[in-house]
């Protein structure tokens, strides 16, 4: 993967270079500097890999059992699931765009 690759699979997954540098266990700016010029670690990459199968995975399976309304987390409190809510908000908002879907936070009397 390239650090252009890298960099837009990181932001196509509303992943931050902190967030993935804690779930590595390294420094935010080595993230930084395999976004910019240096090639990502195997392990890294095949995690990176991992991710986006997983994510567009979540796409897909939204979008074949949307029923007009996707809920979403407000805040990373909120969220089920491993990841930050801004990965659950892009996979929503790619939802939306297939199936012209209503996204609506969590628990917002509905």
């Amino acid at each position: 993967m390239t650090p252009a690759e890298f960099k837009c699979a990181r932001e196509m997954m509303g992943l931050s270079t902190a967030w993935l540098a804690a779930r590595w266990g390294v420094s935010n700016m080595s993230v930084q500097r395999w976004e910019r010029n240096r090639a990502l670690p195997k392990p890294l990459d095949g995690d990176v890999r991992e991710m986006l199968d997983g994510f567009l995975g979540r796409v897909e399976e939204g979008a074949a059992r949307c029923d007009g309304l996707i809920e979403v987390p407000r805040t990373d409190a909120e969220c089920l699931g491993e990841y930050p809510s801004a990965y659950y908000r892009r996979i929503a908002a790619l939802v939306a765009l297939r199936t012209h879907g209503e996204i609506v936070f969590r628990g917002d009397g509905l």
